[in-house]
């Protein structure tokens, strides 16, 4: 885990895709077998394994086994 939490702006648009296993019965054979059904839902920042601060981006290495270079927006200076 990330020794900080990850600010949730650098997650906005991100996609975490992962695939759950269900238990079926195949109906030719009638054998129980199991089928893969993909989802993908926002990232989280529980899904960030590792991030690095390089300045002008962020990195970040998520638990799917990606890795993402993230632009930092500047920020409006208050007049």
């Amino acid at each position: 885990m990330a020794s900080k939490a990850i600010d949730r702006k650098f997650l906005e648009g991100l996609v975490f895709k992962g695939a759950t296993v269900e238990t079926v019965t195949d109906e030719d054979s009638g054998r129980e077998v199991a089928r893969s059904k993909p989802f993908s839902r926002p990232l989280e920042q529980n899904d960030v394994l590792d991030w690095v601060d390089n300045g002008d981006t962020v990195t970040l290495v998520t638990a799917d086994g990606k890795k993402y270079t993230v632009a930092k927006k500047a920020e409006k200076a208050k007049e």
